[in-house]
């Protein structure tokens, strides 16, 4: 007594079934990215060619607390061993979806290699979790490119900033703007008080330069002009203005588009303040000469009586024509003595120390002044400042209270005895100082009552 069973329908099957595997697994094998999946224990399933490539070894079936330690996973920063529960694909085996999970992996043999993780838990149609799969995609190269990327930006950035200037980078297409730290920190800013954005750099210019840089910008960006610069007032934290040189290269598209702009802020408040004082004492000299020209012809009117008076004020005229002509040649030339000093100590006037003076300085004084610069007041003029003790006192409170001020007819000693009166226009200085500008006028005090 026995069975009997037909095999001409499992034969076809079982053959279209090995088919069906061979087929899958070549798959796999020719996918660049790796395939890595375990059952709904935990256990590893599946490693295709990539995935074994990438780690050095090829499948072991061996549970979720192993894979960390056999297969080397360590976390981004390719020190630190990935703890199981961080493992993108324990996590698939949790229920969780992964999305470009960062970790690293150490062959035994090998350079290590960044790797990008995404993965999900598979669960069949009846609802049941089967395990869990994650593809895994070699980013070693990206990584390397970004961090040279990197490095290269640090020294742009080093090597820009090392000049003190700040810098902005402006994508006009989008209009977002990024302006350094050092930009805002001249101004007194932290770096959360300004948007980084065109409106932001915007709103800081002073309202009157808004129209002249406007012009600049749009002169630049329609390649009239081959370099942006412009010079105009930025407000400060503290609500007052600084002088800023902007200057800036732009990038166009293939159709002349303007596309980003790069340039570089610089604070020039010291050198605008220099040149409004230089401005303001050309202004006080002309104003001086304008008055000893109307003096001049106050006198040319004077009485046939007063014929001898006349005649000496037309000699005088003559004096003083002449020296008209050396103030206009003072001041195209800036060939006022001019003595900058430094204050160590805003309590006492006894540390006034000279940091600059110019040739026409010396010329006046008759000494070689840059031969004296970093020593004290008192020992460069210690006669008269013994005599006039209440020169350092106002140089001192010019400097506290930043106000300038003139002061007229102050005699001073040559060294070989000749005494001269000077007109001094002290006016102050950032960093402590005080610059004092001065001339001889013993001619003109001594011809005074003659005008009179």
């Amino acid at each position: 007594m026995g069975t009997l069973q037909s095999t001409d329908v499992v034969i076809p099957l079982q053959s279209e079934w090995d088919y069906t595997q061979k087929f899958l697994q070549a798959l796999l094998d020719n996918l660049s990215n790796g395939i890595v999946a375990c059952n709904n224990q935990g256990v590893l399933t599946l490693f295709n060619s990539s995935a074994q490539e990438l780690h050095g070894l090829p499948l072991c079936p061996i549970p979720a607390e192993q894979w960390a330690s056999y297969y080397h996973l360590y976390q981004a920063d390719g020190t630190t061993s990935l703890p199981q529960d961080d493992i993108p694909l324990y996590r698939a085996l949790q229920g969780e979806s992964v999305h470009n999970a960062e970790i690293v992996v150490k062959p035994s043999q090998g350079k290590p290699r960044t790797i990008l993780a995404s993965g999900d838990p598979i669960i069949a149609q009846d609802g049941q979790k089967l395990g869990a799969v994650v593809a895994i995609q070699d980013i070693t190269l990206r990584k390397q490119a970004e961090l040279e990327l990197g490095k290269s930006e640090e020294r742009w950035q080093l090597a820009l900033e090392g000049t003190g200037d700040g810098l902005f980078d402006w994508n006009i297409v989008t209009n977002e703007a990024f302006m350094s730290l050092q930009l805002k920190q001249t101004l007194g800013y932290a770096d959360h008080e300004v948007e980084n954005s065109f409106e932001g750099w915007r709103q800081l210019v002073h309202p009157d330069d808004l129209g002249e840089v406007a012009a600049a910008i749009e002169a630049h960006l329609r390649q009239s002009m081959p370099r942006y610069t412009a010079e105009y007032r930025m407000r400060c934290k503290d609500g007052s203005y600084k002088w800023i040189l902007a200057r800036g290269q732009t990038k166009w598209d293939d159709n002349g588009q303007p596309i980003r702009m790069i340039g570089s802020h610089q604070d020039i408040t010291r050198q605008k303040q220099a040149e409004m004082e230089l401005a303001r004492l050309n202004r006080d000299l002309e104003e001086r000469v304008t008055s000893r020209t109307t003096q001049l012809e106050v006198a040319k009117n004077q009485k046939e009586a007063l014929v001898v008076k006349e005649q000496e004020a037309r000699r005088q005229s003559k004096i003083d024509r002449a020296g008209i002509k050396l103030y206009e040649s003072i001041i195209s030339n800036i060939q006022l003595g001019i003595l900058v000093w430094h204050s160590q100590n805003l309590e006492s006037e006894e540390h006034l120390e000279l940091v600059s003076t110019n040739p026409a300085a010396e010329s006046i004084l008759k000494m070689k002044l840059h031969e004296e610069i970093g020593r004290q007041m008192s020992d460069i003029f210690p006669s008269f400042v013994e005599k006039h003790p209440e020169i350092l006192l106002s140089l001192v409170e010019i400097i506290r209270t930043q106000h300038p001020r003139s002061i007229e007819n102050v005699p001073y000693t040559f060294p070989e005895g000749d005494e001269n009166l000077f007109s001094l226009r002290a006016f102050p200085l950032p960093n402590d100082c005080v610059g004092v500008a001065f001339e001889n006028v013993t001619v003109q005090e001594t011809t005074e009552p003659t005008f009179s």
